[in-house]
């Protein structure tokens, strides 16, 4: 049996909230209290506009598989009855499902990303990593970035803020070196806009040039051009010198810290914004292709589908375009960049 007939819609009904229990393999473990009491709100005032997904435990009582923040929100706003579809699952669609519908939620943290892309991979359904991403509506080269990130984090345990763009940046590079970075990161001794130059160049340093540059002894400027010399005494020299040059640089710039540091962070969250945007787009866009694909595909089928599913790509449709009108009311308040 296919997973698609394992987990063919049924109709939706309303269900007391009493008689459903959340699923203890849930994936996602932490929920942001204000958030949920924000989504209680919208349910209260508009309805639960997406049902959520339960399997049926015993007679009359049921496990959340896809949807626990909103019927999380219900309980927050008191609402006794919520509307939910009873579906069939074995224990691998269950996962699978509930994995891949918490991984589209947009509010997760990159752990949690991470974490939700590997237990994906990990069950074993899919062939490649190629696969796994058309699954998702993702690029293949994102998939392998949360992986490996995943991985980098576990081999250095990572702090949890850590972005997984900050990890992959730093991926060339060794373990030992790795761990420095992040030290370094932490101490906001560099910045994280700043781990892929760094991870690049230090691959390609003497271990002199590698150090003073982990050690912030020098910029990744000063040790590109320190690279240029061979001559090892030479190298220690000017190392030397540019340490005792920023010693300097910091005494002189005491009496003025307080009034450049707030600007300076200013410049430096600034870049990593716009990078983060530039990566979202890239993504959003690509899922965007992916989406339209999808319902070229499922428009050219509807000859053959039932009621039920017709109903459930209606649904579906009505959805993506609310999304879509949604987004365009937000870009229509951004009036600076027009």
């Amino acid at each position: 049996m296919t997973m698609q007939q394992q987990t063919q819609t049924q109709e939706i009904i309303e269900i007391d909230t009493d008689k459903i229990s959340t699923n203890p393999s849930q994936p996602r473990k932490e929920f942001d209290k204000k958030k949920l009491k924000e989504l209680a709100d919208s349910i209260a005032e508009n309805g639960l506009i997406n049902p959520i997904q339960v399997k049926e435990i015993e007679p009359e009582h049921y496990e959340i598989v896809c949807g626990e923040r909103r019927f999380r929100a219900h309980k927050i706003a008191n609402i006794k009855k919520i509307k939910a579809i009873v579906k069939e699952y074995d224990d691998d669609s269950q996962m699978i499902e509930s994995l891949i519908e918490n991984l589209h939620r947009s509010n997760l943290n990159s752990v949690e990303k991470e974490n939700y892309v590997y237990k994906l991979w990990e069950t074993g359904k899919y062939s490649s990593k190629i696969d796994l991403a058309k699954s998702l509506g993702k690029s293949s080269s994102y998939i392998s970035g949360l992986l490996q990130a995943k991985e980098i984090r576990d081999d250095t345990h990572a702090s949890p803020s850590i972005p997984s763009r900050v990890l992959i940046d730093m991926s060339k590079s060794k373990l030992s070196d790795k761990n420095k970075m992040l030290k370094q990161l932490e101490k906001g001794k560099i910045h994280s806009s700043e781990i892929r130059e760094i991870s690049n160049t230090i691959t390609k340093s003497p271990d002199d040039v590698k150090d003073a540059l982990l050690e912030n002894k020098i910029t990744v400027k000063q040790a590109k051009n320190i690279l240029n010399i061979h001559d090892k005494k030479t190298r220690s020299k000017i190392i030397k010198a540019h340490k005792e040059i920023k010693s300097i640089d910091n005494n002189i710039e005491k009496d003025v810290v307080a009034k450049i540091k707030p600007s300076k962070a200013k410049l430096i969250k600034s870049k990593e914004l716009i990078n983060d945007f530039r990566y979202d787009a890239t993504e959003s866009q690509k899922a965007m292709q992916t989406t339209i694909k999808s319902l070229l595909k499922c428009v050219q089928l509807m000859p053959v589908m039932d009621d039920n599913q017709i109903k459930q790509l209606k649904h579906y449709y009505s959805l993506f375009m609310n999304n879509l009108i949604h987004g365009s009311e937000l870009l229509e308040n951004i009036s600076d960049l027009q």
